[in-house]
């Protein structure tokens, strides 16, 4: 089988980064695992600074029940498939 090579140029990934439809499901998977971690668990998102403005989301234990939901339980860490 030959060998394939594939090319691209910035400017074609940087909009492809930058579409609005890319950043509503990375926004949505962050949302569905911090609602599957359960209650304390805030999924935050925004636009990184590489390449103008790729989208970053993350989730985070925001309150002491859920870090030791996390440190006990890995209540977070089991909920990572939610964003499939």
């Amino acid at each position: 089988m030959p060998k394939v090579k594939w090319e691209y140029t910035r400017g074609a990934l940087l909009k492809i980064m930058n579409l609005p439809a890319l950043h509503n499901d990375i926004n949505s998977r962050a949302r569905r695992i911090a609602s599957a971690a359960g209650e304390g668990f805030e999924a935050t998102s925004k636009r990184g600074g590489f390449g103008g403005g790729r989208a970053i989301a993350f989730v985070s234990a925001n309150t002491r029940e859920a870090q030791e939901a996390e440190a006990t339980d890995k209540a977070l860490s089991k909920a990572i498939s939610s964003g499939k």
